[in-house]
């Protein structure tokens, strides 16, 4: 179990440190609208909560790359759960881009996807966004998911 944590702590570093040379980050729109619309609806201590809650995972998700290898870390710790959250949060609108670009090119047709493939595999950024999901998924599964 320890190696396992080793190395998909160690993984999720590497996809960090290739998306910090990449210059990817996490989308911040996407949390500025939820911000937006919820200070729509809240009053009060609720939407101050909600809102500070909201400006720290936009900070988090500006911080890209950084905040992929703070979630390895925070695997490697013995923290998978926040680790995999945090990884998401750095990486997420990648992981949902990345996603929603599969099916698109798969519609378009053959010669579209392997544009596609083409380009991911040149792609420093879409490189390190695919470590990362390899990194989130290797660290949900254990062989003794009372020790996660």
């Amino acid at each position: 179990m320890e190696k396992r944590r080793f190395f998909v702590g160690s993984l999720a570093i590497v996809a960090g440190i290739i998306l910090i040379v990449a210059g990817e980050r996490g989308s911040t729109t996407f949390i500025g609208k939820i911000l937006e619309f919820s200070l729509n609806y809240l009053d009060g201590y609720m939407a101050e909560i909600v809102s500070i809650i909201l400006r720290v995972l936009t900070i988090l998700a500006a911080l890209g790359g950084i905040t992929v290898v703070l979630g390895g870390l925070l695997i490697y710790g013995k923290m998978s759960f926040f680790g995999r959250f945090i990884i998401t949060i750095g990486a997420g609108m990648g992981i949902l881009g990345f996603a929603v670009t599969i099916i698109f090119s798969l519609l378009q047709g053959w010669a579209y996807t392997l544009s596609f493939v083409l380009s991911i595999s040149q792609s420093l950024g879409w490189i390190g966004i695919i470590m990362a999901i390899i990194a989130i998924q290797l660290s949900k599964y254990s062989k003794n998911p009372q020790k996660n």
